[in-house]
C-alpha cells in the first residue's frame, strides 16, 4: 500500500461526498479489510459506509449537491467540512492513505491539500472528465498517485501524464441482485402483481428532490390518470428522508410504496421505471428494467453547465452503452 507505515494499524482517510460515492466507498472498506483487518477507516460517508466500520467525522448528506447555485447555498457547510478535512492532513497525525471517491469539486481540492502535506492519494472512480472539465487531467496527475478507473475507456485519458491510471472493473456488478422472485416482492408489498408496477426513482441529493421530484409525481399521475400504471415504486435513498417525499405524494392519491429495500430487487419488480439522471440508470440497466430519464437544476446551473458539458446524452446508459 503506497506509503503506509507497516509499524502501527493504517490509518486511512476516505471522503465519499453522496450516496453513490458511500455505496462504492462501503464496499472498497469491506474489500480491503478482508485482505488487511487492521485497517482503520475515517472520513466523510453516509450509512453504508459506517456500517462497514467506517468513524464517520462529516455526513454525505450534508454535502450531497450538484449545480453551482445548489454547492453555493451550502457553502458554509461544504467549507466547514473542508477545513476539518484540511486540518486532519496537515496536522501532526496525518493519515497514511487519503482515499478519494468521486465527488470531484471537493475532492480535487482535497487531493492538493494532502499532495503538499505529502500523503499519498488514491482516487477511486475517476471524475467523468469525458464528460466534462478535461483541464482536470492535468490536475489529477499532479496531485493524485493512482487513479482507479471504472470504465475501460478512461485510462487512454490520461496518457503521457505520468499518472498510473488503471481500469479496475465496474463495482455495480460486484453488488447483490435481487433476493426474491417478482411476485413474491411485490405481493409482499401489498402489490397486485399481476397489474403492472412503475419505479420512481428520484434521487438521492436533496438539490434533486427539489428541482426533479415534482415532475416524477406529475409523470407518475399522468400514468395513473391515463390508465397505464396505477402501483408505483420509490426506493428511499440513504441520503433522504421519508418526510422529504411524502407530502407531495399525499396530495395526489397516488398508490405509492416508500421501500429502502436492494435497488435490484426493486427494479426488477418494475415494468418500467423513471430515473433522476445517476448511477441507478445504470442499476436500473443490470436489472433489465426499461426506463425514462430526467434531470433539472436551477436555471442558473442549467445555462452554465449547457456550455461545458461536451457530450451529447446524460443518462450513463447511452454515454457507456
Amino acid at each position: 500500500m503506497m506509503g503506509v507505515a507497516a509499524s502501527k494499524a493504517p490509518r486511512i482517510l476516505i471522503v465519499a461526498g453522496e450516496a453513490s460515492g458511500d455505496l462504492h466507498a462501503a464496499n472498497l472498506i469491506k474489500a480491503a479489510r478482508d485482505l488487511h483487518p487492521g485497517l482503520h477507516f475515517f472520513g466523510v460517508g453516509g450509512r453504508r459506509m459506517r456500517e462497514a466500520g467506517c468513524d464517520i467525522l462529516v455526513p454525505a448528506e450534508d454535502l450531497a449537491v450538484m449545480g453551482l447555485v445548489e454547492v453555493a447555498l451550502r457553502y458554509p457547510v461544504i467549507r466547514r467540512a473542508f477545513r476539518t478535512l484540511q486540518k486532519i492532513l496537515v496536522g501532526k497525525e496525518p493519515p497514511d492513505l487519503l482515499v478519494l471517491v468521486d465527488y470531484p469539486g471537493f475532492n480535487l481540492r482535497l487531493a492538493k491539500v494532502a499532495h503538499a502535506a505529502g500523503v499519498p492519494v488514491l482516487y477511486y472512480i475517476c471524475p467523468k472528465v469525458w464528460a466534462w472539465g478535461r483541464k482536470r487531467i492535468p490536475v489529477l496527475a499532479e496531485n493524485v498517485d493512482a487513479l482507479a478507473c471504472i470504465f475501460p475507456f478512461e485510462p487512454r485519458l490520461f496518457a503521457g501524464t505520468g499518472l498510473d491510471a488503471r481500469y479496475v472493473g465496474n463495482p455495480l456488478l460486484d453488488e447483490d441482485r435481487a433476493t426474491a422472485d417478482r411476485r413474491s416482492y411485490l405481493e409482499s408489498l401489498g402489490f397486485d402483481a399481476d397489474a403492472p408496477v412503475v419505479g420512481l426513482f428520484p434521487g438521492s441529493r436533496n438539490s434533486e428532490i427539489r428541482y426533479c421530484f415534482a415532475t416524477v409525481v406529475e409523470t407518475a399521475v399522468r400514468l395513473r390518470d391515463e390508465g397505464v400504471a396505477r402501483q408505483f415504486l420509490l426506493p428511499v435513498a440513504p441520503t433522504l428522508q421519508d418526510e422529504q417525499l411524502q407530502p407531495a405524494l399525499v396530495e395526489t392519491g397516488l398508490d405509492v410504496r416508500l421501500v429502502r429495500d436492494n435497488i435490484y430487487q426493486v427494479a426488477s419488480s418494475c415494468d418500467a421505471a423513471l430515473c433522476v439522471s445517476g448511477t441507478v440508470t445504470l442499476q436500473a440497466a443490470l436489472a433489465r428494467t426499461p426506463m425514462a430519464v430526467l434531470y433539472k437544476a436551477s436555471p442558473i446551473s442549467y445555462a452554465i453547465g449547457r456550455r461545458l458539458v461536451e457530450i451529447d446524452h446524460f443518462s450513463l446508459v447511452n454515454i457507456v452503452g
